[in-house]
């Protein structure tokens, strides 16, 4: 998904690149805005997945233990 990810980005600003008259940021802030947010909430749900397995090894191994 990261590099898919990063194939969009690199998409969006050679687009940018090519406007005429070169690049202005105010373009691209509202881009980069949602991409940050896209980031944030990704790397959220990578630790809730992370908690979660976490927790099924601890209920696992003390289910073993019995």
């Amino acid at each position: 998904m990261q590099q898919k990810t990063r194939q969009l980005v690199d998409y969006v600003y050679s687009f940018y690149r090519d406007i005429p008259g070169g690049f202005s940021s105010s373009l691209s802030q509202p881009f980069e805005s949602v991409l940050d947010s896209f980031h944030h909430e990704m790397r959220n749900k990578q630790q809730d997945i992370e908690d979660c397995r976490d927790e099924a090894r601890r209920t696992f191994s003390s289910k073993m233990d019995w």
